[in-house]
């Protein structure tokens, strides 16, 4: 339609997404895009996730492992879990996490699983956030809570 019709209104409103889209990248571009935090702080008892803005939340290792959304976890057919926290040992733990994108962390396990994907919109989900996963406003303090995973 586009081609037969330059002119028509389907051309002018795909020019208009065009615009939008080119805008938006300006912003981002410009922006000082500020993303959830995630790493792993022994001190505190596992992996620290804070959404832009809101407030820590803590996860033990094994639950965090627990509900990793990969097929080696999860049964992909009927969602039913495949692993179970006696089958994994008690001193797992994370040896690297790493941002994907701007969507979410890849993390490293101790007994050699990896990557498991989290999006941030997962990690959102399972601490009880109800925030936007990042933000291009600047990060502020939070109160801590500790969120174990159930």
């Amino acid at each position: 339609l586009v081609l037969s019709d330059p002119g028509g209104p389907v051309t002018e409103l795909f020019l208009d997404i065009a615009r939008g889209v080119l805008a938006e990248l300006a912003v981002l571009r410009q922006a000082d895009l500020v993303l959830p935090r995630v790493e792993y702080l022994p001190q505190k008892g596992g992996v620290v996730y804070q959404p832009v803005g809101g407030a820590e939340h803590i996860f033990h290792p094994l639950d965090l492992r627990l509900r990793c959304p990969g097929a080696h976890t999860v049964d992909e057919v009927t969602g039913a879990p495949l692993l179970s926290r006696s089958s994994l040992p008690e001193d797992l733990h994370p040896i690297a996490i790493e941002r994907v994108g701007n969507y979410a962390v890849e993390v490293q396990w101790s007994h050699g699983h990896g990557p498991s994907l989290y999006s941030y919109a997962l990690l959102n989900q399972l601490s009880g956030v109800g925030v936007e996963p990042h933000t291009h406003a600047h990060h502020h303090g939070a109160r801590r809570a500790h969120v174990p995973i159930t």
